[in-house]
């Protein structure tokens, strides 16, 4: 954890303390309880991840976008429909791995 940016590892402390909730706590606790969540998969797909956490699809792909620049999530595939890239996440839980 120690080449992580000071918040970073500020708010993965909050969040692991529960300090806080917010629309990227709320994302990242869909993903871990939806391992490999599929943005083109039906029941983790991204209009029913709107409307299961409340949030309009600018909010969650930015929070999407958030956790990934801080490690905490991952792309692991990609899925292309009809000339649309969907991605697929999961949650990193190893330390080591979010400092990559």
């Amino acid at each position: 954890m120690e080449n992580l940016k000071a918040k970073t590892r500020t708010w993965i402390a909050q969040l692991e303390s529960g300090k806080i909730e917010s629309k990227k706590v709320k994302v990242l606790d869909y993903i871990k309880k939806n391992p490999t969540t599929n943005l083109k998969k039906p029941k983790t797909d991204i209009r029913t991840m709107c409307q299961k956490l409340g949030m309009v699809h600018q909010s969650l792909t930015s929070s999407l976008s958030n956790l990934e620049d801080m490690g905490i999530i991952q792309v692991i595939g990609i899925i292309e429909d009809h000339s649309k890239y969907y991605s697929i996440f999961k949650y990193v839980k190893d330390e080591a791995e979010r400092e990559k």
